[in-house]
């Protein structure tokens, strides 16, 4: 006989569908714009990113360190922040990348880790994935 092993899924899981409308009306619009600005401003004909990879494990290393650093200083209510932001690339062209900042709520506001303010907490700002037009996205 089977065993039938109930799935538990976080909030906000989406199905493949609404990711496929949700990476199409990205590409049809903010991805447009995005691109034909930097080729304004830069004078070229250079390509963003449209997706950014991280490595699993080193997230969950990530999120362990969060976590940690929560205990030690009585943080609840965690989550992750993820900023859109950019950096050179080896022509010295903006792309886009993504890092994440730790943030803990008061039940009225969500509140970054001071990690935008403060050394101590700095080193809980994470950015390490892959971002560019690489391959693949998988999305179809």
């Amino acid at each position: 006989m089977k065993t039938i092993i109930k799935q538990i899924l976080p909030k906000g899981t989406v199905t493949v569908n609404e990711v496929k409308e949700m990476r199409k009306l990205f590409l049809d619009n903010q991805y447009i714009m995005i691109n034909d600005g930097l080729k304004k401003k830069n004078n070229s004909a250079t390509v963003d990113s449209n997706h950014v990879t991280f490595d699993l494990e080193d997230l969950k290393l990530y999120i362990k360190k969060v976590e940690q650093f929560a205990a030690e200083n009585d943080l609840k209510n965690l989550g992750l922040r993820i900023y859109l932001a950019a950096k050179k690339d080896e022509n010295n062209l903006p792309k886009t990348t993504m890092f994440f900042a730790p943030v803990h709520s008061n039940n009225v506001k969500a509140t970054v880790f001071n990690a935008l303010n403060s050394d101590k907490s700095s080193s809980l700002l994470y950015n390490r994935g892959d971002s560019g037009n690489n391959g693949d996205d998988g999305i179809k």
